[in-house]
Parts: C-alpha cells; structure tokens; sequence
C-alpha cells in the first residue's frame, strides 16, 4: 500500500469513530428537571391520619397513595389562603430511623389541600392531585 491510501483509511477510520461518537451523542436524553421527592415508601414504617382525639392508620395501599400525593406537592407561590375548618388535624408519616413527621392541613382551596411541613420547606406546600389526596385522607376515617 502506498502512502497515499494508508492517509485515505485513516482519514476514512476517523470519519467513521466520528460519526459514530457523534450519533451516539444525539441520541442521549438531555437532562430534565428533576422532580423533588419528600418520600421514600421504603424508608417509612406507616402513616396514619389524626380526627380530633382519634387517629386512624392507614392500610398499604393508602399509605402508598398518600406518599405519591405527597410527592407531587409543591411549595405555594402565592399568598397563603385564610385557614378552613377540615375534618382532620394532622397527618402523621413514621419514618424507621426518625421521629415522627407532621404534617399540618392549612386549607382546602378548590380541592387543593395546602399543608405545612416544616421539616421539608418552610413555605406552605400545595397538594397537586386535583382533589385526590383530600379523597383519599376522608376514606381514611369515619365522619363525625
């Protein structure tokens, strides 16, 4: 071989790794934005839901609907609502290697239960189920 193809191959080889490289590196998935997670249903042992003086656990399926709800919630943005009457105080989430956390209802705006979490954000946290997480927290207990 003389000179002159050894340069065509190589230039041919580079040409080829770089086509490659470059394919590949359009196909990744550019970085999205990730969701920010409050819970792991695996390092909580149970949640239960306080009405009055009475405190109701919730079953698996409850808790881990309640711990998806949660997640989805998101600091307000807006003025805080004046508070509403609800029908339950408090919700309680009960982590293996910490004290309990408590979760305060604040409102009910338009299906949206807005709650404060100090542990987790200082701001008020809105729920983004479109009224499922309020749904699911009434299943929990029997009205009074």
């Amino acid at each position: 071989m003389d000179n002159r193809t050894l340069r065509q191959l190589a230039f041919l080889t580079v040409a080829a790794i770089s086509t490659l490289f470059i394919t590949k590196l359009v196909e990744m998935p550019l970085p999205t934005p990730s969701t920010h997670q409050y819970l792991s249903p695996q390092d909580l042992q149970g949640s239960s839901v306080v009405v009055g003086e009475q405190t109701y656990v919730l079953n698996f399926s409850q808790h881990n609907e309640l711990i998806e709800y949660l997640n989805q919630a998101r600091p307000m943005a807006t003025e805080i609502p004046t508070p509403t009457p609800l029908p339950f105080r408090q919700i309680l989430l009960y982590p293996f290697r910490s004290a309990p956390i408590e979760i305060t209802p604040i409102a009910n705006e338009k299906g949206s239960l807005i709650f404060s979490v100090p542990r987790w954000n200082q701001q008020p946290l809105r729920d983004n189920s479109s009224g499922k997480l309020l749904q699911l927290i009434q299943q929990t207990f029997d009205p009074q």
